[in-house]
């Protein structure tokens, strides 16, 4: 692969991640850090490949009103009130795990009646919209790789 190439393709990726890092900070739509610790970018073939928690894909799109949570989906709230802080309510004395799965069920049932993240409509925050061809980043990597294409075609073109 062209060297200058694998730069660009180096830079945009890199770009990626700390753009949809900081679209989680300003959404404030992450909670312990392992969302963000998630966020990486390898290169496959040509490729910038940008690899995340599924989480993030509840993020994006949200979860429609009677959409169900799966135990696992569970489990993941549970780890996300832990991360944030927050104790079941009914809990008295002591938290068990019991009350954190209870409260859990309960969350989850809301969700499946409303929709996830109400700041947004109960719908998704829409972060990886960011990577759409009119997002400053879409516009910018077109304008990259035309420009180095331009410039490949210009030397190719000199050889001769």
């Amino acid at each position: 692969m062209d060297k200058e190439l694998k730069l660009l393709i180096d830079k945009y990726g890199k770009r990626a991640v700390n753009d949809l890092k900081s679209k989680l900070v300003s959404d404030r739509t992450h909670a312990s850090g392992d969302t963000l610790d998630s966020i990486a970018y390898k290169v496959s073939g040509g490729s910038i490949v940008i690899e995340f928690d599924p989480s993030i894909n509840i993020l994006d799109e949200g979860l429609n009103r009677g959409q169900r949570i799966s135990v696992s989906g569970s489990e993941g709230i549970v780890r996300w009130m832990k991360a944030k802080g927050i104790r079941p309510r009914f809990s008295k004395g002591t938290v068990t795990e019991r009350d954190y799965k209870a409260s859990a069920f309960l969350i989850a049932r809301a969700i499946k009646a409303r929709g996830t993240i109400q700041r947004f409509g109960y719908r998704g925050s829409d972060i990886l919209s960011i990577f759409s061809d009119n997002s400053s980043f879409g516009v910018d990597l077109m304008n990259d790789i035309e420009l180095w294409a331009q410039n490949k075609i210009d030397n190719l073109l000199n050889n001769i």
